[in-house]
């Protein structure tokens, strides 16, 4: 199998800063607990038991840190594969000329590009260390949690007022929340948004993808697969179906081979999915 392969089977297990922030824990044992506003404590403690957003190495939440673009990447890639399979992400390739493939959030990074959940720059960048106001990071909820939107959606001059629209009628906004959706959005303040957006969203969320990966410990092999077909198969029967904090997704996955010299890789990977 050609190295370009790796990158679509990675994809699909998928199904298609800078400090290491530590797996889903307590949030009540944080070392900062206590710095957490309290109209944000249940949110948080939400987002950090289900490992939406975790804490650092050092047992501290920081609150009141600014979220930027890349750590936004990998909450929306939790919310909708759960915390076990976008784990598993991985970029063979820089997903953007200033994401390289081995960036801490290059799996996450390359996983919202290719289901347009989060866009780059005119410029052709990324920007992961840069901040998110509440209306950037509500869109991208808004993406993650409703499958009947478009890569389309919210774009234009009236972006703003259609997220407002839309994130009040999903319960993401209320007309009284404690943020204004035009500042620049912190940790805590994330953790409220990403609350609402799964609790109001999904009303049977008593389990989020925590349990152990059904393939884990086992060997993906790829010694079999000689055509699209093959690889459809492959695909559909490991990987058709996950766990997330939404709901149930299943997929389904459809190959193309590519027949020019000029494609970046060997086949065309399609998945239509939606919640069960």
């Amino acid at each position: 199998m050609k190295r370009k392969l790796s990158l679509i089977l990675a994809f699909v297990l998928i199904v298609s800063t800078v400090v290491t922030e530590a797996e889903a824990a307590d949030a009540t044992s944080f070392n900062d607990f206590s710095d957490i506003n309290p109209q944000y404590v249940e949110a948080v403690t939400y987002a950090a038991e289900k490992g939406i957003l975790s804490g650092y190495n050092d047992n501290t939440f920081r609150p009141q840190y600014i979220l930027n673009r890349g750590a936004a990447a990998k909450i929306i890639s939790i919310i909708e594969l759960g915390a076990n399979t976008a784990s598993a992400l991985v970029a063979d390739g820089a997903p953007y000329p200033d994401v390289p493939e081995n960036h801490v959030f290059a799996g996450y990074i390359a996983y919202c590009a290719y289901n347009k959940r989060i866009n780059g720059y005119s410029d052709g960048m990324f920007r992961p260390s840069n901040m998110l106001t509440g209306y950037a990071f509500a869109k991208m909820l808004l993406k993650a949690t409703n499958s009947s939107l478009t890569p389309s959606s919210y774009t234009g001059s009236t972006w703003k007022a259609d997220v407002y629209v839309d994130a009040i009628k999903c319960g993401i906004f209320s007309t009284d929340m404690p943020i204004d959706p035009n500042d620049i959005l912190s940790r805590e303040e994330a953790s409220w948004l990403i609350f609402n957006a799964i609790k109001n969203g999904n009303e049977d969320n008593s389990s989020v993808a925590e349990t152990e990966s059904e393939y884990e410990g086992e060997t993906n092999k790829t010694e079999d697969v000689v055509s699209e077909r093959n690889i459809e198969e492959y695909l559909n029967n490991n990987f058709g179906s996950c766990e997330t904090p939404m709901g149930t997704f299943t997929y389904e996955i459809t190959v193309e081979k590519n027949n020019y010299d000029t494609y970046d890789f060997d086949y065309d990977i399609k998945v239509a999915h939606k919640y069960t």
